[in-house]
């Protein structure tokens, strides 16, 4: 599990650092590393992107890691509109 996949479930920071055993300074760390990488500034954009570039997948849901996770249960990736993925 992934940064990544965990920003495109929806998890908080927090919820990040504590599923893959990491601090939430040290999640920071890694999403400011992710955002310069895909030249955006924030999660929206960084999920579309990182779709958009085959990083995720696009129109399929990615599942919570855990159904018990209270930071995962409501939340869902966006659907990429056929005009952002140009």
């Amino acid at each position: 599990m992934t940064v990544l996949t965990l920003v495109a479930q929806g998890l908080t920071g927090t919820a990040i650092g504590r599923r893959l055993g990491i601090s939430p300074r040290t999640v920071t760390k890694h999403q400011e590393k992710l955002y310069r990488k895909l030249q955006v500034s924030d999660r929206v954009t960084a999920v579309l992107r990182a779709q958009s570039w085959g990083l995720l997948p696009v129109n399929e849901e990615l599942r919570p890691a855990s159904p018990e996770s209270p930071d995962s249960s409501a939340r869902r990736p966006l659907p990429v509109d056929e005009d952002l993925r140009r």
